[in-house]
């Protein structure tokens, strides 16, 4: 994203000066686009490392925030309270489900960190409760 944005802002502000007037609006309106996608990347890219999954042997542990929230809160599942970890197709998408132990269902986007294949993967190394 950080490249595309170089590229779109490279060649729309380079039409607008070279166009000029009010005819390189357009162009200058997409060099603008490519300004902000280059900040939206770095953005996501320093909070990389507090939007992962992180799975182990004490449990699974979630973000549960959205990119452009200042607060980074996280939800940690332990290893007792999850029941069943299983894949969900469904009309809403595929995720993954972690069922507690107290009924309640989870359900996260794995597919923008993993195949979902390899989320499951990861949680049979670890001895979780896979079905």
């Amino acid at each position: 994203m950080i490249l595309g944005g170089c590229a779109l802002s490279a060649i729309g502000l380079g039409a607008w000066i070279y166009i000029g007037d009010y005819a390189g609006l357009i162009s200058g309106v997409f060099g603008l686009l490519g300004l902000l996608w280059i900040v939206l990347a770095s953005l996501a890219l320093a909070r990389r490392s507090h939007m992962a999954i992180s799975i182990d042997d004490t449990g699974i542990e979630l973000p549960a925030f959205a990119v452009f929230q200042r607060d980074s809160r996280r939800i940690f599942i332990r290893r007792e309270d999850i029941a069943t970890v299983s894949k969900h197709e469904s009309l809403k998408g595929r995720f993954i489900e972690i069922v507690t132990t107290g009924g309640s269902k989870v359900l996260v986007q794995a597919r923008h960190y993993c195949e979902l294949d390899d989320f499951m993967s990861h949680c049979r190394k670890y001895g979780l409760p896979v079905a």
